[in-house]
């Protein structure tokens, strides 16, 4: 481990002194401009003369040549150590990861810098006058309004829908033992109850409707209120499988509630209509008359051995003339071969 130090010492070492060459050469005189300035006499010619020879010189296609060559150099040499370095510590890094010695640094100045970091914000806060935030859970508004005010805390106040009686505090910002200013603020999340404590109106919904309602007002309540009893009844004012009425009726106070019953809707009271005589006619024809006076049909086939009879309606069994309603199911006989 001392050897890979050493080696990143003297990599360091290195690119400053990389630098410093470079600099040196780009502000000051170099080995062959110090020959030529030399020869000439600062004292015989004027500032402005002697400025103008040594830019000359530094803009020489000479002088830039040899800067240029001299930072080339210095980049190859750099990337050569990097190249050398990199090398050198993947040939140690095996070692080093099988001893346990890197993992050991690493935990040990990850606690050393938690430790530091503890300390320091105990230093900070203890410069302060600071409270410790009770535990205001499950308690009063009231009472945690006054406490907090007690401690010189400032208080603001949430409220929302919840199963926890009204008034009572849900929830808590910062947490219970935190360390706060005083006049710092505390949020107080309060509850307001649930948000509807009446049975919902569930005349003209379907069921999955109120099967779904009363899941959630079970969950708010922590007790099941089940369907007890459907019925149905035919109504000319609300459709098929809408609620006609319901008990208890809307309004009934939930914690009351236990079961509901309901009344469905069968749709429209079916109109009466005079069957018709099927006998004698093709089976197309007769589905088609069947399916405008609402009447649903059952085919039965018998073989017959006329062959005018294939595909004829041979007896029906509700006969012509006979009073029915709508919706009733009529069987047919038809012939086939």
């Amino acid at each position: 481990m001392s050897n890979i130090l050493k080696k990143l010492y003297f990599f360091f070492f290195k690119i400053k002194k990389f630098f410093s060459n470079l600099f040196f050469n780009l502000f000051h005189k170099s080995k062959v401009k110090k020959q030529v300035a030399t020869k000439i006499n600062s004292d015989d010619i004027g500032f402005f003369e002697n400025l103008r020879i040594k830019l000359n010189y530094f803009f020489s296609k000479d002088n830039l040549n040899y800067l240029l060559n001299q930072f080339i150099y210095k980049i190859k040499y750099l990337k050569y150590r990097i190249v050398y370095l990199v090398k050198n510590f993947f040939r140690h890094a095996n070692h080093l990861f099988k001893s346990g010695y890197l993992a050991f640094t690493l935990v040990f100045y990850i606690i050393i810098s938690i430790v530091f970091f503890l300390l320091a914000y105990n230093i900070w806060i203890s410069s302060y006058d600071t409270v410790k935030v009770p535990d205001f859970k499950d308690m009063r508004v009231v009472e945690a309004a006054a406490q907090i005010q007690q401690l010189n805390l400032m208080v603001q106040i949430e409220s929302r829908y919840s199963n926890l009686p009204y008034g009572q505090i849900i929830s808590q910002s910062p947490a219970h033992g935190h360390a706060l200013k005083e006049k710092s603020f505390v949020k107080l999340v309060v509850s307001r109850g649930l948000e509807s404590s009446y049975l919902d109106d569930f005349t003209g919904q379907n069921l999955f409707y109120v099967e779904k309602r009363l899941q959630e007002l079970s969950l708010s309540l922590k007790r099941d209120i089940k369907i007890a009893k459907v019925e149905e009844q035919y109504s000319d004012l609300f459709e098929k499988g809408k609620i006609i009425s319901q008990q208890p009726i809307e309004g009934t106070d939930l914690n009351s509630v236990f079961e509901i019953n309901l009344i469905v809707s069968k749709g429209k009271l079916p109109e009466n209509i005079v069957m018709p005589d099927y006998t004698g006619k093709e089976i197309s024809e007769v589905i088609e008359n069947a399916q405008s006076n609402g009447i649903i049909i059952t085919i039965e086939y018998q073989t017959v051995t006329d062959i005018t009879q294939i595909g004829i309606v041979l007896k029906q069994s509700v006969e012509a003339g006979q009073q029915l309603t709508k919706g009733t199911t009529v069987v047919l006989t038809v012939g086939q071969q």
